[in-house]
């Protein structure tokens, strides 16, 4: 046990009397080399991976021998977590400062509860071909508010707006080329972080995004600004909770009672009042029958 113990302190693990590094595994992977092109190529693998001293050493042996028999039976490993405490050994006075990386302005201490890895994902070891997510202009502002009205208010983090042009984020993909067919995907509630809600009406020609209520009031909006709704929506998407073609089209109205035998009269009662059917089905037909039921203005039921 000691034997394990101080193989994986010196960065490796002990089998069969010889000492396996961590590149004896991972020289065929990306890992490797990408570690040696990154920041922390100077860094040995167990200074983030499994940390330095004789607890680090027992906590880790398990570990360690969990990863090298997976790799002899050739089973896929468990990912390997990275806690925050490797990242401030060597940078904990970022807290104690403000810094400027690629037109971006940050106050580490504010995140100070955040895990490091949230916002910088593949620090590490980056692969080329790979596409991380780190931290979205969104996350910010859920708690910092901007103003629609004072842009200015965007250089207390925005240093340089000559990048925000430039790399991957929803930002760009919303703001870039090609961004009228763009913009409306992802979270929509970012929107009024810069755009006061009628810079969107004025193309949208409704609310937008739409209320929280928006699902129960949408049919008195679509009367008027029908027409509207297919710049976003697919057709199949309304269908899909509206389960008949939406808007209704002109013959509709002829056809609609092979759609009621077909699907049952519930479809219709997702949007429609029984006493929006019987204007139709029952008062207009039938409506001083006896027994037979009669709308508001009187005639039996």
């Amino acid at each position: 046990m000691m034997g394990v113990l101080a193989g994986v302190w010196g960065g490796g693990a002990v089998v069969a009397g010889g000492v396996v590094q961590c590149d004896s595994c991972h020289a065929m992977t990306p890992y490797v080399t990408a570690a040696q092109d990154s920041a922390h190529s100077g860094t040995n693998c167990r200074a983030c991976h499994t940390g330095t001293g004789p607890v680090a050493a027992l906590v880790n042996a398990p570990r360690a021998w969990g990863w090298i028999s997976s790799a002899v039976l050739g089973r896929e490993a468990r990912p390997v977590a990275i806690s925050d405490a490797p990242c401030r050994d060597c940078h904990n006075a970022v807290l104690d400062s403000t810094v400027e990386s690629r037109g971006i302005r940050v106050r580490h201490s504010d995140f100070e509860a955040s895990s490091c890895y949230s916002c910088h994902p593949g620090i590490g070891h980056p692969i080329s071909d790979r596409h991380y997510i780190g931290v979205q202009m969104a996350d910010c502002t859920s708690c910092h508010r901007t103003s629609a009205v004072r842009i200015e208010s965007c250089d207390l983090c925005h240093v340089s707006r000559s990048t925000r042009a430039t790399g991957a984020s929803s930002w760009r993909a919303a703001h870039g080329q090609g961004w009228e067919k763009a913009h409306g995907m992802g979270n929509l509630t970012g929107c009024t972080d810069c755009h006061a809600p009628s810079y969107c009406a004025s193309c949208h020609g409704l609310a937008m995004p739409h209320p929280a209520q928006w699902p129960r009031s949408h049919g008195e909006s679509a009367k008027e600004n029908g027409a509207s709704c297919p710049s976003c929506h697919e057709a199949t998407w309304c269908e899909s909770c509206h389960g008949v073609a939406m808007p209704h089209p002109a013959e509709f109205l002829a056809s609609h009672p092979t759609q009621v035998e077909n699907d049952g009269a519930e479809v219709c009662h997702r949007c429609h009042s029984v006493q929006v059917c019987e204007r139709c089905h029952i008062s207009a037909s039938h409506p001083l029958v006896p027994g037979v039921r009669s709308d508001a203005h009187g005639g039996a039921r």
